[in-house]
């Protein structure tokens, strides 16, 4: 059974759904944990949305989101 582990923190939450729709176009099973941590604590993102992979994805979904953070800026 796959691990799963915590590639990134998000603090908002569209960026976080559209990371990983990108994921899963390049076959990267992800999931978006504490998502409903705003209806919990009103819009404040105590710790972010914590966007986790397979534990054998991580050195291809860590490339990707290296060239996605690059191209942010």
């Amino acid at each position: 059974m796959s691990q799963f582990v915590t590639l990134h923190k998000f603090y908002n939450p569209v960026e976080a759904e559209m990371f990983k729709g990108r994921l899963i176009s390049e076959n990267i099973h992800a999931i978006i944990l504490d998502q409903n941590t705003n209806y919990t604590i009103g819009t404040t993102f105590v710790d972010g949305l914590r966007l986790q992979i397979k534990e054998e994805d991580y050195k291809k979904a860590k490339e990707i989101l290296e060239n996605y953070l690059d191209n942010e800026e």
